[in-house]
């Protein structure tokens, strides 16, 4: 805060705007709430926790529409987000006295300068007349996005820049450097302890997404062995913690004791068929559960066969050369694609704790965005 003298040397006490803004983009409704608005700070700050609610639900739940539901998202994102930067400035300029503004209006801002650096580093130089340095780290900035670990160079790139080009502004109304310390500190803390943990949390316990390397799920998903070229998707951690996995789920799940035997690391996916306690038998090229014939016209293609001729493995007997009871906590799995998948006719059963999650809504390539 400022304090300026006007009318008789009345000290009146003036707040950077652009200060204000900076606080708030670190959170939505931060900024107002320090600058005194704080019914504002509390709308905006419920309106995030909704969004990300909303974004949670859209991402787990069949029923949401990824593309048309996410569109939806993503506008009020936008929107909120840039409303909140908008009216944290706006709301602070105009309580201030005109004296004040006058006086800030007139030069280059070192707290707008600072924003445009967190938002992308080296924009704020550019805009303080630093064209060399703002070119240079707005260079690394995009280079960044391009190579590995770049996160890391992005990661140290927005404290330094916004540091330094608040010292090198021509203009700094502030005697101390508390604040741009402050907001320093907080840039490079704040991912550490909170926005990294919170990310891994979701990813843990809620939805993480991921790729199919495969074709044994075609023409559910499909796989390649470049992540751009396969089917990506939406995997629900969180459903299972309140309901059992049921027939025809798509799951994800580590590789079993069996499979782990056999130098398997990577994730499996595949379609749940036989559910604990249920007697499942191949005859005939169909799947029978409980001698009642499976009807799975919805995801196989019309006339494959389901055999046992797919399992080749030398180190292992064929596990449903015969009728089998599924047994207490464990699943039996096959892939869409029964004449290249490597399943539960091979190797046996899926324990309940080795599943992950199941398969959602896939998200990427655009054109085959769906539910599951």
């Amino acid at each position: 805060m400022n304090k300026i003298n006007v009318n008789n040397n009345k000290n009146i006490t003036a707040k950077e705007p652009w200060y204000v803004a900076n606080l708030s983009f670190f959170f939505p409704g931060v900024g107002q709430i320090y600058s005194g608005n704080k019914l504002k700070g509390l709308i905006f700050i419920i309106s995030k926790i909704l969004l990300s609610f909303w974004m949670l639900w859209i991402i787990i739940f069949p029923e949401k529409h990824l593309l048309r539901d996410g569109l939806i998202w993503l506008l009020l994102y936008v929107l909120v987000g840039n409303w909140n930067l908008i009216d944290a400035y706006l709301s602070t300029k105009t309580n201030n006295p005109p004296a004040f503004e006058s006086n800030r209006k007139s030069k280059k801002d070192p707290w707008l300068a600072v924003l445009l650096s967190r938002i992308i580093p080296g924009i704020g130089h550019i805009y303080i007349g630093s064209y060399f340095v703002g070119i240079i780290l707005v260079i690394i900035s995009l280079a960044a996005y391009l190579i590995p670990f770049g996160h890391v160079i992005l990661f140290l790139a927005v404290p330094f820049s916004i540091y330094h080009v608040y010292v090198n502004s021509p203009e700094r109304r502030e005697k101390s450097k508390k604040k741009i310390t402050g907001i320093v500190i907080a840039t490079v803390l704040l991912p550490i302890f909170v926005w990294i943990p919170s990310t891994l949390l979701i990813t843990n316990i809620v939805a993480e997404a991921q790729w199919i390397r495969s074709n044994a799920m075609q023409p559910t998903l499909n796989g390649n062995h470049n992540q751009w070229d396969a089917d990506n998707f939406m995997v629900d951690k969180f459903s299972y913690k309140f309901h059992k996995p049921e027939r025809g789920d798509i799951i994800v799940f580590s590789p079993t004791e069996t499979l782990k035997k056999e130098d398997y690391t990577d994730n499996f996916v595949k379609r749940i068929i036989g559910l604990p306690g249920e007697k499942v038998e191949l005859k005939d090229g169909k799947v029978y559960i409980n001698d009642k014939h499976l009807l799975e016209d919805s995801y196989i293609e019309q006339n494959q066969s389901t055999l046992i001729d797919v399992c080749i493995s030398g180190s292992q007997s064929v596990f449903i050369s015969k009728p089998i009871i599924v047994s207490e906590n464990s699943y039996f799995v096959l892939g869409d694609d029964r004449n290249i998948s490597y399943d539960s006719r091979c190797w046996g059963l899926v324990p309940k704790n080795k599943i992950i999650g199941k398969v959602s809504k896939i998200f990427f390539p655009i054109s085959r965005i769906r539910s599951l």
